[in-house]
């Protein structure tokens, strides 16, 4: 038996097409995209403008992974800045700023803290980083959420 080579056609087809533009649409509310900025507090990071890069790659990715995976509405506000200390193993010890926004939800509060903590460590420092740095540091982080717009 030969395999169908023929396409759906007709009310059907158009359906399907509807059911999954809707199901996009309702993807793209649900899973908010974000640009990640970061910059590290305080003197001597400027040598190490790599590492942030580096970090705030792996957070903005992780928040792209955590925000399609959430079920429920984050209610973002437009911008979200906070500042996560890391040690010199790279490992984020404590993030300054998130339990104090007022305008974030508890699911959105969550979905932030996996993203900042999840792709940890972001590297161990070598020795040179550790003299200029000291044991841990404050990186400063901001997620940046376009408005959605209709289209």
């Amino acid at each position: 038996m030969k395999p169908s080579t023929h396409f759906l056609r007709g009310p059907l087809a158009v359906i399907l097409l509807i059911l999954s533009l809707l199901t996009a649409s309702a993807q793209s509310l649900a899973a908010p995209s974000a640009a990640v900025y970061a910059a590290g507090v305080g003197a001597g990071w400027d040598r190490y403008v790599e590492y942030i890069h580096r970090m705030a790659d792996a957070i903005q990715s992780n928040w792209a992974e955590t925000a399609a995976l959430e079920k429920t509405d984050l209610s973002l506000p437009e911008d979200i800045a906070v500042n996560v200390v890391i040690n010199r193993q790279g490992e984020v010890t404590k993030i300054v700023g998130l339990e104090d926004a007022p305008a974030l939800s508890e699911p959105a509060r969550q979905a932030l803290t996996k993203a900042l903590s999840d792709r940890a460590p972001y590297g161990h420092w070598p020795e040179e980083m550790v003299q200029s740095l000291g044991k841990e540091r404050e990186v400063a982080v901001e997620f940046y959420f376009p408005p959605l717009r209709p289209r």
